[in-house]
């Protein structure tokens, strides 16, 4: 049973040390879902974001909760609905 035990409390000990993942999020305007070579465009060469994406995670199916992209961007980068952000609130 103390044997079990060590061997339990090494494996937390070691697996606790882990490094957190290195996060890159990309934001631009008006770049379409097909612009980028990693997702299938034959127009533009886009070498190193391929890179990036074959080495990451790429996400296939994202929808925006605002007409434009001003508050979509604030929405991503806040964590708040696109309504709730109040510098981008549309008036009238």
């Amino acid at each position: 049973m103390k044997v079990w035990l060590t061997i339990c409390l090494l494996a937390v000990a070691i697996c606790s040390h882990a490094k957190p993942p290195n996060i890159v999020f990309i934001v631009g305007d008006d770049i379409g879902y097909g612009d980028f070579g990693c997702y299938g465009s034959q127009l533009n060469a886009t070498p190193h974001i391929d890179a990036l994406a074959l080495r990451g995670l790429r996400f296939t199916d994202y929808h925006s909760a605002g007409a434009t992209c001003s508050p979509t961007c604030a929405s991503i980068l806040t964590g708040l609905y696109s309504h709730r952000v109040q510098r981008w609130r549309q008036k009238g």
